[in-house]
């Protein structure tokens, strides 16, 4: 099994990313159409193309996620003699079960604001804007 790189985990949000900027084009196009009176059945379509796309990215994105946590759990801290601390798995467990749980609220809250903001329409918009902003900042989690 091949290991995980920077470069793939930034191709895979990027993919996720570059659709969700042509979906939210799509948006405006057909809100556009749809203000002059226009068939707006194109954007329909290329709207539902693009989710299937984004669909596939997402799963790519996880797929490589999940390679990332299968290398991680390859890694083994340990002390210079071989031991590791007594407390230490038990600390890390908790470190993750904490972090990934104030994630989930934290991504939540942006989902609701967002949508308090901008509605159904406008929320993806606004997610995808903190999503770029939030990469850079998970990224240098992984940089160290």
């Amino acid at each position: 099994m091949a290991k995980v790189s920077q470069r793939d985990i930034s191709k895979a949000y990027d993919a996720v990313a570059n659709i969700n900027k042509v979906m939210l084009a799509n948006i405006d196009k057909y809100k556009a159409a749809k203000a002059a009176g226009k068939d707006t059945k194109k954007y329909m379509d290329i709207a539902r193309q693009l989710t299937a796309k984004r669909k596939k990215a997402e799963a790519e994105m996880e797929r490589v996620i999940a390679m990332l946590d299968r290398d991680a759990e390859l890694v083994v801290e340990a002390n210079a003699d071989g031991t590791i601390s007594p407390d230490e798995d038990r600390k890390r467990e908790k470190l993750i079960k904490d972090s990934v749980k104030n994630l989930k609220k934290l991504v939540d809250d942006i989902k609701r604001q967002a949508y308090k903001i901008g509605g159904t329409f406008r929320s993806p918009g606004i997610r995808h804007e903190i999503h770029k902003h939030l990469k850079n900042v998970v990224n240098d989690l992984i940089r160290g």
